[in-house]
This record gives C-alpha cells, structure tokens and sequence, in this order.
C-alpha cells in the first residue's frame, strides 16, 4: 500500500563532468520511481538533496537533456554544497 504524499514524490538524477557546458537528466520520475531513484542514490553513496520545487522542474525535462540555464543555477548551489561535504 502506497501512502498518497508518496505518489506525489519527484526525483532527478543528475551528472555532471567538469567538461559539460551544464548538468544533464539522467534519471526523472514521480512516484514509485523517485523512490528508486532516491533509494539507488542512497545504496551508492551518492547525495541526496530535497528540493521539491527544484525536483519539480528536472522531472519535466526529457531524460539525457542538459538542464536549461533557469535551472543551472539553483542546481550550481547544491552542487557546491555537496562537493563541500
């Protein structure tokens, strides 16, 4: 049984190289599969930051697109904070 704030959960996966102009959408979804996205991050070490209304715009990009300069910089932000960790 899925409790109903869960299906309204968003996730992205994003990947970043010093080499790319900015990040890309590797992964995006609502739901159960912001739960395996969260989940996978988790088990990999990878960060997790909460951003709802960030989260909310990642997941309207297409998978593999590079995330349009209105983004770049909220995403810069917590980039540096998880590098600074």
């Amino acid at each position: 049984m899925e409790i109903s704030y869960l299906k309204d959960k968003k996730a992205a996966a994003l990947l970043y190289k010093k080499s790319m102009q900015a990040p890309k959408v590797v992964a995006a979804g609502s739901g159960k599969i912001a739960r395996m996205i969260e989940k996978t991050a988790k088990e990999k070490g990878i960060p997790v930051i909460q951003n709802s209304s960030l989260a909310k715009a990642l997941v309207e990009l297409d998978v593999n697109s590079q995330i349009p300069q209105y983004s770049t910089t909220a995403c810069n932000l917590r980039l540096d904070l998880v590098s600074s960790r």
